[in-house]
């Protein structure tokens, strides 16, 4: 209003012309403070608008209609007037952000890609329809990071986000090669679940400061204090070198290690995921329409003794994948096995329908169970290919950790010589430079590196992935020690007498088994689970198919049929599971002479297992990016 009142005013008489008095000056004046106040006001409540949308903001991501420039003007609106003093009031292992924080920093940058504000340079050609790897994180700073913080008076990212800071608690390693979509993408996928807040060096660090004289003593640097503060470290490779070529990232490793800290290895979300399960769920609904119309045209399959044998056959088929290695044949195996299973579901429900009379093995146990466990067996299979697609993009991630990384630290490079030589003569002083060459070699042969994997190591055990547990394990343990054992006590199939508690024994130790892995630390997870599949469920399976299948062929079924099988479940093969689950890796790695070896049964998937020498490192060819030259230096 008091822009239009001028603009319709009448032109100001020039100064060489008459010069009226003005009339009335107090009642003038009056009015000119009223618009003055009116304006005043205006702007005072277009900032609280601003400021209560955008801290709103800070807890939630990106709204489909905010705009790259709406944030400009956040930044405008509540810029710090000093970054520097900010930073130096503000300790360093609070300049973290959350993970919310890196869903609406990736937002942005995906908008200023899309607006042309971020464009591919000469050094990092991105292609902007890209939406996996994205630009480059040094370009990211360059024209993202570096003009919003500087608004914004030359903060961080993250003391931009949260004045104040927050504490952190997980660190986030890199060496700046990555893209920063295929970078936000691994630390949010993989961020641990007692995580809240992360020190990321980008979004942490005051991008349009002197960040040199922050690193002058590496062990007084914002790294350092913001690593002694988190619990855990996340490790995140890329495709053009191992982050452990540079010696801040061995630095990193150093520290970590002395404090003894959690290490993980972060990897991508498995492309395509959803639609490879929704196909393998459809190929086995048409497979149990299938075993429908198998049993109604095929009645001869629905014999007990024939009936028994291909349940055994499906069996071998879901125990074979435990042991092999093989990408393809694991797949082949998981995909057979999913669907032989889910036939025999149909050919149950057949019996379901039919309500015809029940002999043999079906007066044991009858067609409902029947259609129970198969159906359990079905879904374990899509566990088990999610296992096979994990666990490769896993290897992928180790392989990039290995790419151009020789064991060595002497071997670390930095962009700053005077950096790598401060950072070698303190871990050369401190007497740990085996020790950390051994531990890295642990995270990149188990995907994580904790002081119990360590310990295994140091004792000769090979704990390759052992950080990775096996979704379809545990659903096997869960079948076999819960489910599997509930019925034959429903039903009263297993032992009688004063053995009658055989199953419900079992249902105890399956419980307790449970109850245990969610309760363990994640670098106990994984053996666990291999213990229970290898140790305890394929054997039992073993037994119960040879027993179970012999007497329903050879001989006329008895009502106790699964009480041989099920007292060997719960008085060994049982508490062999709970004993070794509870060791966990580090305590059966101690026991002497087969220790090691035994640790190798459990967590190699090879039939032939070698023993292998843990600090042994097999360099991986690194696949280049057509990128720049080395950018890869963080410091």
């Amino acid at each position: 209003k008091a822009r239009a009142s001028e603009s319709e005013a009448p032109p100001a008489p020039r100064p060489d012309t008459a010069h009226p008095q003005p009339k009335n000056t107090k009642k003038e004046s009056g009015k000119i403070a009223a618009v003055a106040r009116i304006v005043l006001r205006a702007q005072m409540q277009h900032e609280v608008s601003i400021q209560q949308r955008f801290t709103a903001w800070n807890d939630e991501t990106l709204k489909p209609g905010d705009t790259t420039d709406d944030f400009e003007a956040f930044q405008t609106t509540v810029s710090h007037k000093d970054g520097a003093t900010l930073h130096k009031q503000v300790p360093s292992d609070m300049w973290c952000v959350t993970r919310r924080d890196l869903l609406h920093f990736r937002r942005v940058v995906s908008r200023a890609v899309r607006e042309g504000r971020l464009l591919p340079t000469e050094m990092d050609p991105f292609d902007p329809r890209d939406n996996r790897i994205g630009p480059s994180i040094p370009t990211v700073c360059e024209q993202v990071i570096k003009p919003m913080t500087l608004k914004a008076g030359n903060v961080s990212w993250a003391l931009m986000r949260h004045k104040t800071g927050i504490k952190c608690d997980l660190f986030v390693t890199h060496n700046w090669s990555e893209g920063v979509y295929e970078f936000i993408d691994k630390v949010l996928y993989c961020w641990p679940a007692g995580a809240r807040h992360a020190y990321c060096c980008m979004l942490s660090n005051p991008q349009n400061l002197d960040i040199g004289s922050l690193l002058e003593r590496p062990e007084e640097s914002p790294f350092a204090a913001a690593l002694q503060s988190a619990r855990y470290m996340l490790v995140v490779p890329n495709k053009r070198s191992s982050i452990y070529t540079r010696i801040w990232c061995i630095y990193e490793a150093y520290l970590a290690y002395s404090w003894g800290k959690f290490i993980y290895t972060a990897s991508a979300p498995v492309h395509d995921m959803k639609r490879r399960m929704l196909v393998m769920g459809l190929v086995d609904i048409v497979c149990v329409l299938l075993g429908l119309l198998t049993a109604e045209f095929f009645t001869f399959f629905l014999e007990p003794y024939i009936f028994m044998l291909l349940i055994c056959g499906c069996i071998g088929s879901t125990v074979l994948p435990l042991m092999i290695k093989n990408p393809t044949l694991h797949s082949v195996l998981n995909h057979v096995g999913g669907a032989a299973f889910a036939i025999m579901v149909g050919m149950s429900i057949e019996l379901v329908i039919e309500e015809t009379p029940l002999e043999g093995i079906f007066e044991v146990v009858p067609p409902k169970a029947w259609v129970s466990l198969c159906a359990s067996f079905s879904i374990s299979m899509f566990a088990f290919e999610a296992d096979r697609l994990w666990a490769a993009e896993a290897e992928e991630e180790a392989a990039c950790l290995r790419a151009g990384f020789t064991g060595k630290l002497d071997d670390a490079q930095a962009s700053e010589p005077r950096d790598r030589d401060c950072i070698l003569n303190e871990i050369v002083a401190s007497g740990k430079v085996e020790e950390v060459e051994r531990a890295v070699n642990v995270l990149i042969n188990a995907g994580m590196s904790t002081p119990s994997l360590r310990a295994a190591a140091a004792l000769g055990a090979n704990v390759q992935s052992a950080g990775k547990w096996s979704l379809g394990m545990v659903m096997f343990v869960l079948i076999m020690w819960i489910q599997h054992p509930a019925i034959h006590a429903y039903y009263d199939s297993s032992c009688g007498g004063t053995l009658r508690v055989v199953p419900y024994l079992k249902v105890v130790q399956g419980i307790i088994w449970l109850v245990f892995f969610t309760r363990t630390g994640p670098d106990m997870k994984g053996f666990a689970a291999n213990v229970g599949g290898k140790l305890a469920v394929a054997p039992y399976l073993v037994v119960w198919s040879c027993w179970a299948g012999g007497v329903a062929t050879f001989s006329s079924c008895c009502v106790r049929l699964h009480c041989a099988p099920d007292a060997i479940g719960a008085f060994v093969l049982g508490p062999l599971m709970l004993i070794l689950s509870i060791a966990g890796v580090a305590g059966v790695a101690r026991i002497r002479f087969i220790g090691p070896w035994l640790v190798h049964l459990v967590l190699s998937k090879d039939v032939n297992i070698v023993l292998i020498d843990p600090r042994l490192v097999v360099p991986c060819t690194s696949t280049q990016s057509p990128r720049s030259p080395d950018t890869s230096s963080k410091e």
